[in-house]
């Protein structure tokens, strides 16, 4: 026996498909909107992430086609140097704070909490001193051992390893002003 073509039902999959999608895309349009207009502390905290996220993103890159640039740029041997000098630099600079910037993330928000105004400035102030004065006087060093020794570091070597002796103070700083920032949840300066 032959069905009625009229009794039998149409293929509702790919609407129910679609209708799904389209409640789908409703519920992150909402939590979407909650998160850049809202102002408990859940949405903060999540506006803050995906900053930071956006900031890692961006940042890492501009950094791939930087280095991509100055490779072609400067060729193999150069590059090379470049990135031995640079990479010691960052490493240097971020071992002359001795753990200052480690315990400001401690300390500074402990100072907020109580109320103790003299030593937040103090640990403000006398953190960026102590860092840039450890990292000068280890640049100076490496100043000092690089004029002393330049008749046995191939000559490629000596100006980058004095630029990068001269950076030092600044990563430094740079490492103390990431940890301030992140220790006042200042979570987009510091990583900016």
């Amino acid at each position: 026996m032959r069905a009625n073509s009229s009794s039998i039902a149409p293929n509702d999959g790919p609407r129910r498909v679609l209708d799904a999608a389209k409640a789908a895309l409703g519920v992150v349009r909402e939590r979407t909107a909650a998160v850049v207009s809202g102002n408990s502390a859940r949405a903060v905290d999540q506006r803050s992430s995906l900053v930071a996220f956006a900031i890692r993103v961006v940042g890492a890159a501009l950094a791939f086609l930087t280095q991509v640039l100055l490779a072609r740029w400067m060729g193999v041997h150069e590059y090379g140097i470049f990135v031995w000098i640079w990479v010691g630099a960052t490493i240097v600079g971020s071992l002359t704070c001795f753990g200052v910037a480690a315990s400001l993330v401690r300390f500074i928000p402990q100072y907020r909490e109580t109320g103790d105004a003299d030593c937040l400035r103090g640990i403000l102030f006398g953190s960026r001193i102590f860092v840039m004065g450890s990292a000068s006087v280890v640049g100076g060093l490496g100043l000092a051992a690089v004029y002393l020794l330049r008749d046995q570091i191939d000559q490629p070597f000596v100006i980058p390893v004095l630029f990068g002796a001269i950076c030092l103070p600044m990563l430094a700083l740079t490492e103390a002003q990431d940890a301030i920032g992140r220790s006042f949840s200042w979570i987009d300066a510091a990583l900016a």
